[in-house]
């Protein structure tokens, strides 16, 4: 569930995002980011922040329990003050990954390993995806002067709900 939800948004839904920007690479997406890492193009870091879970049913037995994911995507992208002052690359790149979100395929079966497997269950282990991006909530703070290398440092975090849904 964690594991598999973290995984689908990604590898499947960020990471080789086109953004529209010329000269600018497709977002890279890390869900451990390397301890050092050459910001050399836009980049997502996936981390699953936040989940109260809900059951559907009254008796215990078979039924479906609701994971309502707060999925924390965190964007960064470092350019020179020339290029960033020139095409303000930033509020580009946020819309791409929204825009993303809001457009993806649901309902939608994943696998244990955050595989979309199309709109019917392959496994019993499989969990069905019913919502994503329905609320959203951005954090933008103004950019930021990299010392000693005069480059522009852009962070924001897009925190995403998920609704997973899990027969148990």
């Amino acid at each position: 569930m964690l594991d598999s939800i973290q995984k689908y948004v990604c590898n499947s839904i960020l990471d080789g995002l086109p953004i529209p920007i010329d000269g600018v690479p497709p977002l890279t997406a890390w869900l451990t980011p390397p301890a050092v890492e050459s910001v050399d193009g836009p980049r997502a870091h996936v981390w699953g922040g936040n989940l109260p879970v809900n059951r559907q049913t009254a008796p215990r037995g078979p039924g479906f329990k609701k994971f309502q994911w707060t999925i924390s995507n965190w964007l960064v992208y470092l350019t020179d003050p020339d290029d960033g002052l020139n095409c303000e690359p930033m509020p580009k790149i946020i819309d791409a990954v929204m825009w993303a979100f809001m457009t993806t395929t649901m309902p939608l079966f994943i696998d244990v390993n955050g595989v979309p497997m199309g709109p019917n269950a392959v496994n019993k282990t499989d969990t069905q995806i019913q919502s994503i991006g329905e609320s959203m909530h951005l954090q933008y703070p103004p950019e930021r002067m990299v010392g000693p290398m005069q480059m522009l440092w852009y962070t924001s975090l897009l925190d995403v709900t998920v609704t997973e849904v899990v027969q148990a």
